[in-house]
């Protein structure tokens, strides 16, 4: 029998509880499951076009192109933020965004917008964004930049998971895609100057460690390239990566040597605007910048010859 207290039958109440368990815990199942389901999930649901936008002072607008390549609509907030590659101590690098700059930062987020700031993409769809530059009167020649950051997130409804849907669950994963606006006014100049350069050998892979310091008003968006040569002059192996110097940067590569013969060898920097993911007419000239050092390659045991 059920026993009544205060004319209440105890015995409904606690099935009624336990039910309330047993939609909770069916609820955080499916979250886990999806967590789970949005780790496996793309890095990115938008694409942008360009990933570098420039700016002048004359048209004082660019568009960028938002694209979506899946199966959901796509939900999309365009944000502007001052931000620039960072180093830390082991040669990585991260863009760090500063929220509030100083006033003397060359940060061109205060006074860009995107136009239209908030937009729904459908699953196959491209859509055009104006970035809109409104400098301050008084702009010193120079270059500003800002950081585009870009949002989305699928747009549907939570997921019911009770009979009655008095409980559900809503996973919202969003992405964020940054890409990096530039905007220049009158005369602009870079260059870079590689203040140091040290190899270290670490198993089958060679650590090219190097620091970089930007010239001029512009930063240096460019590449490096390492080029090994064995002793006879014989080219032994390439490699390169584009590199963006805004300020001073710290970068460490690995070259990896599998397959040669150990010995005395000599690697080169070459540092050059010469790269093909930006167009020509974008990139600021700069003289190319080159060092040569003497490196040992092991043998397979981590000894010298």
């Amino acid at each position: 029998m059920q026993e009544l207290r205060n004319g209440v039958r105890i015995g409904t109440r606690c099935q009624d509880w336990r039910r309330v368990i047993r939609i909770r815990e069916f609820a955080r199942a499916l979250l886990w499951a999806c967590a789970l389901i949005a780790a496996a999930a793309p890095a990115s649901a938008i694409v942008l076009a360009p990933h570098a936008l420039f700016i002048d002072h004359h048209t004082r607008s660019g568009i960028i192109y938002i694209q979506n390549p899946g199966d959901d609509v796509e939900e999309v907030t365009v944000a502007l933020e001052y931000g620039y590659p960072v180093s830390d101590s082991t040669g990585g690098v991260h863009i760090e965004l500063i929220p509030n700059p100083p006033a003397d930062a060359p940060s061109a987020a205060g006074w860009v917008r995107a136009l239209p700031q908030k937009i729904r993409v459908q699953p196959g769809a491209r859509q055009a964004v104006r970035l809109l530059a409104q400098p301050p009167a008084g702009l010193a020649d120079g270059e500003y930049w800002s950081r585009i950051i870009v949002s989305s997130h699928a747009a549907q409804p939570p997921v019911p998971v009770s009979e009655d849907q008095s409980v559900r669950v809503g996973l919202t994963l969003e992405m964020r895609t940054i890409t990096s606006l530039i905007y220049r006014k009158g005369q602009v100049t870079t260059a870079v100057a590689l203040d140091d350069f040290a190899v270290e050998s670490a198993g089958d892979t060679l650590i090219a460690a190097v620091k970089l310091s930007r010239h001029g008003n512009g930063a240096y968006l460019g590449k490096i390239e390492f080029v090994l040569t064995a002793a006879d002059g014989a080219e032994a192996g390439g490699w390169e990566q584009v590199v963006a110097v805004y300020y001073d940067l710290y970068r460490r590569y690995s070259l990896p040597t599998t397959g040669l013969a150990p010995g005395n060898y000599k690697l080169r920097a070459r540092l050059s605007t010469d790269r093909s993911d930006i167009a020509q007419s974008q990139l600021l000239p700069a003289p190319i910048v080159e060092r040569t050092i003497g490196v040992v390659v092991p043998d397979g045991s981590g000894e010298r010859r």
